[in-house]
């Protein structure tokens, strides 16, 4: 396989990671949608929280 060649191959298999990523985060950001939101009852629990709440907003 030339240079081209695995270049072409890589970016590939590039987007067709972000498509698979955008729709999981599509399908995880609905779920949270319609959960109920609920209060964090430890401090633990909070980090956890804002840390999910980040990842679905970025």
């Amino acid at each position: 396989m030339s240079q081209f060649e695995e270049e072409e191959a890589a970016k590939a298999s590039s987007k067709k990671n972000v498509v698979e990523e955008n729709s999981l985060n599509a399908f995880q950001s609905e779920r949270v949608r319609k959960e109920p939101m609920v209060e964090p009852s430890s401090e633990h629990e909070r980090v956890e929280m804002s840390r999910a709440l980040r990842d679905v907003m970025t």
